[in-house]
């Protein structure tokens, strides 16, 4: 996944970067990385936003917006 494809997804997903590290439990920094394309995305993280992107309701619950 290259850095733009992360924020696509990330903007999809409507995740600030606070929330895409509290989802991917990562630091904000390396959320920041990712986007910048310094920092390869691991293949978990790849996964957990596909899924998230099929389970929309499920992000909500994971990062603490709708419990």
């Amino acid at each position: 996944m290259t850095n733009l494809e992360f924020q696509a997804e990330q903007s999809k997903l409507g995740l600030t970067n606070a929330e895409a590290a509290k989802l991917c439990r990562v630091s904000i920094r390396t959320v920041e990385k990712w986007r910048q394309g310094t920092r390869a995305v691991p293949g978990p993280v790849i996964a957990l936003l596909y899924l998230c992107f099929f389970y929309k309701g499920a992000v909500k619950y994971l990062i603490g917006r709708d419990t």
